[in-house]
C-alpha cells in the first residue's frame, strides 16, 4: 500500500511538474512575444527620436542663420543711423562755425572800417599840417621880403637921419626925456598884458575845447568797439553754457573756444587802448587844472566835465574787458539774455517782470547793456514793476558816467513814474509840491535834503499818514535822521499824530502801540530816543539808535534772529549797513543775520553799504568778512 501510495504521489508530482513546465513554457513564450514587441517599439521610438533630433538640429541651424541675418541688418542700420547723425552734427557745427566766422568777419570789417576812418582822419590831419607848413613857409618868405624892404627903408632912413642929425642935435635931449617917459609907460602896460592872472587867452580856450572834443570822439569810438567785443564774447559764452558737453561734439567745442580766445585777445587789445586813452584824458585834465580854478570859459568847464565822465567810464570799462564776460551775472539774468539770442539755459528763476537792463544799470555792467542794445533798443526806457527805468538805478548808484552814457543812447524818459497815485490833499505848499514832483520823476535820491529833513519827516510832523505811506513807496528811508537826530517816527510822536505814528510803525515792522501807551508813554519813549542818540553822538558815532530798535534788539536776545518778522524785508542789518555802524553789523551777524538777505526793494545789506561808499566802508568790510565766515561754515 505504501508503495502504491508513493507511486501515486510520484505520478501526481510528475503530472504537476509537467503542468508547471507547460505553464512555464507558455509564460516564456509570452515573455518572448512581449520582449519582441518592446524591441520593435523601442526601435521605432529610437528612429522617431533620431528623426526629431535631425529636425531640431535643422531648425536650430535655420534660427542661427536668421539671427545672423538679423544682427547683420541691425549693424547695417545702426551704422547708417550713426553716419546720418554724425553728418547732421557736423553740418550743424559747420553752420554754427560759419555763423561765428561771419560775425567775427563782420567785427573785423567794422574794425577795418574804423581803422580806415582813423587813417583817413590821420591823412587829413597830415594834409592840414602840410598845408599849414606850406602856409608858414610862404609867410616866412613874405616876412623875409618884408625884412629886406625894411632893411632897405632903414638904410634910407639912416641916410636921411644922418643928413638931419645935425639939425636934430639941439632937440635930442628933450626928445630923450620924453621917449624915456613913453618907454616906462609901455613897460608897465606890457607887464600887465603878459600877466596870466589878468585875463585868459581866447585862442588857448578854443584849443583846449577842440582837443577835449577830439579826445571825446576817440573815447566814444573806442567804447563802440568795446561794445562790439562785449557782444561777441557774451554770445559765445552763452552758446557754450547753453549746450551741455555731452550734446556738443569735440569739433564744436574746439571751434567755439577758438573763437572765444580770439575774442578775448581782441578785448585785451581794446583794454590796452583804453588804458592809453585814460592816461591821455588824465594828463589833459591835469594840464587844465594846472591853469588855475578861474582859467577858462564855460565851454571849457563843460569840456572838462565831459572828460571827467569819460575817465570814469573808461575806469569802469577796463575791469569788464579784463574779466570773464559772464562773471557776477545771476542765473536769472543769464537765462533772460540767452532767450534773446534763441538759446536756452537750464535753471534760474524768473525776473518777476524786471528786465536785465535794470540789473545791468544798477550794477554798472555796461557790457551787458551793450549786449542787450543789440537786440532790444527800446529796453532803455522800459519800466520795471516799480515804474523805474535803467537810468533811475544808474543815478541812484551814483554812476554819473553810466547815466550820461544811457542818456546819449536814447534813455530820455523820466527815470521814475510812481505806481501808486499821489494822495489828494490841498495842504501841500507849492514849494513842497515841486519837490514831490522831482522825487516822483527822478527818484528819492535826486534831492539833497536840507539838514536831513525829508518830505517823510514833514508828512509825519503834519500828520499826513497817506503821504507817509506814499513816500515810503517812493523809496524813502524810514530810518533816516535829520540834523537833530530825529526819525520820521519821532517827528510823528513829537507832534502827537497817532495815525501817522501807526503807519510808520507798520512800515518799520514795529509793535503797534495802543492808545493808552501813545498817551502815556510817548514822552518817555522820546526821552529814551534822545538819550540813546546823545550817548552815541558823544562816543563819536555817526548817529543814535532809535529806542524802538533797541527794544527790537532786546526781542532778538529773547527769541533769536530766525524768529523775527521784518516789515518789507528791511532788517536791522540793513539799517546798520546804511548808517555805517560796523559794530552793529558784527553784532547782528553774530546773531545769525544774512548779509545777502534782500528787502522788498531787492537790496541787501551789502548793497546799502556799497551805495554809501566810501562813507560806509567800515560796515562793508564787516559784512564781507561775515559773508566769508558764512561760506566757510560747514
Amino acid at each position: 500500500d505504501q508503495q502504491d501510495l508513493l507511486e501515486l504521489r510520484q505520478r501526481e508530482a510528475e503530472r504537476r511538474l509537467a503542468a508547471a513546465e507547460e505553464m512555464a513554457s507558455q509564460r516564456a513564450e509570452e515573455l518572448q512575444e512581449l520582449a519582441s514587441e518592446h524591441k520593435t517599439r523601442v526601435s521605432s521610438l529610437e528612429s522617431e527620436l533620431v528623426r526629431a533630433c535631425k529636425e531640431e538640429k535643422s531648425q536650430e541651424e535655420a534660427a542661427q542663420d536668421l539671427k545672423s541675418d538679423i544682427s547683420k541688418r541691425e549693424a547695417e542700420l545702426l551704422e547708417s543711423l550713426a553716419n546720418s547723425e554724425a553728418h547732421q552734427a557736423s553740418e550743424a557745427a559747420l553752420r554754427k562755425a560759419l555763423h561765428m566766422q561771419e560775425k567775427l568777419l563782420a567785427d573785423e570789417r567794422v574794425d577795418h572800417d574804423t581803422v580806415q576812418r582813423q587813417l583817413a582822419e590821420s591823412v587829413s590831419e597830415v594834409q592840414e599840417l602840410l598845408r599849414s607848413v606850406s602856409d608858414m613857409q610862404a609867410r616866412q618868405k613874405e616876412h623875409e621880403v618884408l625884412r629886406l624892404n625894411l632893411e632897405l627903408r632903414q638904410a634910407r632912413a639912416d641916410a636921411a637921419a644922418d643928413a638931419k642929425l645935425k639939425e636934430a642935435a639941439s632937440i635930442e635931449a628933450s626928445l630923450r626925456e620924453k621917449l624915456q617917459d613913453v618907454w616906462s609907460k609901455l613897460a608897465s602896460k606890457t607887464d600887465l598884458s603878459l600877466n596870466p592872472d589878468t585875463f585868459g587867452d581866447p585862442l588857448l580856450d578854443s584849443v583846449f575845447a577842440q582837443k577835449a572834443a577830439k579826445i571825446h570822439r576817440k573815447v566814444l569810438a573806442a567804447l563802440r568797439r568795446a561794445g562790439d567785443a562785449h557782444h561777441a564774447a557774451i554770445e559765445l559764452e552763452l552758446s557754450l553754457a547753453s549746450q551741455p558737453s555731452d550734446h556738443v561734439g569735440d569739433g564744436d567745442q574746439a571751434t567755439l573756444r577758438s573763437l572765444l580766445s580770439r575774442s578775448n585777445a581782441r578785448r585785451s587789445r581794446l583794454a590796452q587802448e583804453l588804458q592809453e586813452m585814460l592816461a591821455q584824458v588824465q594828463s589833459t585834465l591835469l594840464l587844465k587844472c594846472a591853469e588855475g580854478a578861474d582859467a577858462g570859459s564855460d565851454e571849457e568847464e563843460l569840456a572838462a566835465e565831459r572828460l571827467e565822465l569819460d575817465a570814469q567810464l573808461i575806469s569802469q570799462e577796463l575791469p569788464l574787458l579784463k574779466s570773464d564776460p559772464l562773471h557776477g551775472v545771476p542765473k536769472s539774468v543769464l537765462k533772460a539774455m540767452a532767450s534773446l539770442c534763441s538759446l536756452y539755459l537750464e535753471g534760474g528763476e524768473d525776473m518777476d517782470g524786471r528786465h536785465p537792463m535794470h540789473w545791468a544799470a544798477k550794477h554798472g555792467r555796461r557790457d551787458v547793456i551793450e549786449f542787450l542794445l543789440r537786440y532790444i533798443y527800446e529796453s532803455l526806457n522800459q519800466r520795471d514793476p516799480d515804474g523805474r527805468t535803467p537810468l533811475f538805478y544808474a543815478e541812484r548808484a551814483g554812476n554819473d558816467a553810466l547815466a550820461a552814457f544811457l542818456r546819449e543812447n536814447g534813455c530820455d524818459a523820466n527815470p521814475q513814474e510812481p505806481v501808486q497815485r499821489r494822495p489828494v490833499t490841498g495842504t501841500v505848499p507849492e514849494a513842497f509840491a515841486d519837490v514831490i514832483k522831482v522825487v516822483e520823476e527822478r527818484g528819492w535820491h535826486a534831492v539833497n535834503w536840507m539838514e536831513g529833513f525829508t518830505l517823510l519827516h514833514w508828512a509825519a510832523e503834519k500828520g499826513l499818514a497817506d503821504f507817509c505811506r506814499y513816500f515810503v513807496d517812493l523809496n524813502a528811508d524810514v530810518n533816516a535822521v535829520d540834523s537833530r537826530g530825529r526819525t520820521a517816527l519821532q517827528c510823528a510822536i513829537n507832534s502827537k499824530n497817532s495815525e501817522a505814528e501807526l503807519v510808520l510803525r507798520e512800515l518799520m515792522g514795529l509793535v503797534q502801540a495802543t492808545s493808552d501807551r501813545m498817551l502815556g508813554d510817548a514822552e518817555e519813549e522820546l526821552a529814551q530816543m534822545q538819550e540813546v542818540a546823545s550817548s552815541t553822538a558823544s562816543n563819536g558815532q555817526s548817529g543814535g539808535i532809535p529806542a524802538a530798535y533797541v527794544r527790537v534788539m532786546q526781542q532778538i536776545d529773547l527769541i533769536g534772529w530766525e524768529k523775527m518778522h521784518w516789515a518789507r524785508g528791511f532788517t536791522l542789518l540793513h539799517w546798520a549797513a546804511k548808517h555805517d555802524r560796523a559794530d552793529l553789523c558784527e553784532l547782528f551777524l553774530w546773531y545769525g543775520a544774512d548779509p545777502e538777505h534782500q528787502d522788498d526793494q531787492g537790496h541787501s545789506a551789502l548793497d546799502y553799504a556799497r551805495i554809501r561808499e566810501p562813507q560806509a566802508s567800515a560796515a562793508l568790510g564787516s559784512l564781507l568778512r561775515g559773508r566769508e565766515m558764512i561760506l566757510l561754515a560747514p
